[in-house]
C-alpha cells in the first residue's frame, strides 16, 4: 500500500475525477452495473481513497512524463506469487513501429504472465493483443496496483470483502487513465472535458466491469473495423472472415433432402414379365 500524496500532481487530479465519476455513474440506477456495484460502494466510504494507495507511484512517474514504449516500460514491477492486481503489457510493433498497451488483472500475476507467455495457450485463446505480439519486436510486462493480502485482517480494509469487484474498478480506473479502450467506450466513461485521445494504441475491447461475471454475463459487443487502429481493423475483418467461413461451412453441412433416382430397373423388369406372360397366353397354348 502507497501513502496518500499530501498534494495532488495535475495528473493525478484528472485521474483522481475519473475515478470520481466512474463511481458516480457505477450508482447510478440507471447503469446495468447499478445491481452489482452500487451496494459494495455505499458500504465504503473510503473506496476512492483506498483505491489511489493501491497505485504504484511509478505509475504517476510515467502518466506525468508523457506515455511512449520506454516510460511505460520502466513502470516495470516484481510478480509475486500469488499476488493479486493489474498489470500491463506494452508492444512495439515489428513494421509499424508503433506502441500499443494492453491492461489486465489476475488473482495471481505471476501465473497468469506465464499464460500470456505461453504460445499454446495464446493459439487456443486468440485475442487481439495476441494478434498484436505475433507482430511485435518487444513486450514488456509490469505491475500498475495490487492488492493486500487476504491474511492479517486486510479483509477489513475498503472495497476487500469483494476483491473481484475492487479488481474489476482498479482495472477500469487505469484503462481509462491510460486510454485504452476503444473509443466508443472511452466517450461513455471518462467525464465531460477530458480527452479520449491517447497517446499510445489500445489492445483491451471488453469492459472490465464485466469480468467474473459468472454465468449469463454478457459482454456488448463493440464493432472494430472503424477503429482508427489499422492492426484493430486488421483483427476485426479477420474475425469476421472466420465467422463468415463457419457460416458457409454449417450451411454446405445442413442436412439436404436426399435426391433418390427414378427406379427405371423395376420397371423395366415389371414390363418384360407383362410381355412374356402375354406372349405366352397369347401362343404358348396354341402349341
Amino acid at each position: 500500500m502507497e501513502e496518500l500524496p499530501e498534494e495532488l500532481t495535475p495528473t493525478q487530479q484528472e485521474a483522481q475525477h475519473v475515478l470520481q465519476c466512474t463511481l458516480t455513474k457505477l450508482l447510478d440506477p440507471r447503469s446495468k452495473y447499478c445491481s452489482r456495484y452500487s451496494r459494495w460502494i455505499q458500504r465504503h466510504t473510503n473506496l476512492a481513497e483506498f483505491c489511489f494507495r493501491c497505485i504504484r507511484p511509478q505509475v504517476w512517474e510515467a502518466l506525468q512524463q508523457g506515455l511512449n514504449y520506454d516510460s511505460v516500460k520502466a513502470i516495470a514491477g516484481e510478480f509475486d506469487w500469488q499476488t493479486r492486481g493489474v498489470y500491463y503489457d506494452v508492444v512495439m510493433g515489428k513494421v509499424d513501429c508503433l506502441t500499443r498497451l494492453y491492461i489486465g488483472q489476475s488473482t495471481n500475476l505471476r501465473v497468469r504472465i506465464r499464460q500470456h507467455t505461453d504460445f499454446r495457450y495464446r493459439r487456443d485463446a486468440p485475442s487481439l493483443h495476441y494478434h498484436a505480439l505475433q507482430k511485435s519486436k518487444g513486450n514488456p510486462f509490469g505491475v500498475l496496483c495490487t492488492l493486500p493480502s487476504p491474511t492479517m485482517g486486510n479483509h477489513m480494509l475498503p472495497g476487500m470483502d469483494e476483491p473481484d469487484l475492487l479488481l474489476n474498478l482498479l482495472e477500469m480506473w487505469m484503462c481509462l487513465v491510460f486510454r485504452c479502450l476503444p473509443k466508443q467506450t472511452l466517450q461513455e466513461w471518462l467525464p465531460s472535458g477530458v480527452e479520449t485521445g491517447g497517446e499510445i494504441g489500445s489492445l483491451n475491447i471488453q469492459c472490465p466491469l464485466d469480468t467474473w461475471e459468472g454465468p449469463g454475463g454478457k459482454h456488448e459487443r463493440v464493432d472494430l473495423r472503424n477503429a482508427e487502429d489499422p492492426l484493430a481493423r486488421e483483427w476485426a475483418e479477420m474475425k469476421r472472415a472466420e465467422w463468415q467461413g463457419t457460416q458457409t461451412k454449417a450451411k454446405d453441412t445442413s442436412p439436404v433432402a436426399e435426391t433418390r433416382p427414378f427406379p427405371v430397373l423395376p420397371l423395366l423388369s415389371g414390363f418384360v414379365v407383362g410381355f412374356l406372360l402375354c406372349s405366352y397366353l397369347k401362343y404358348g397354348k396354341g402349341r
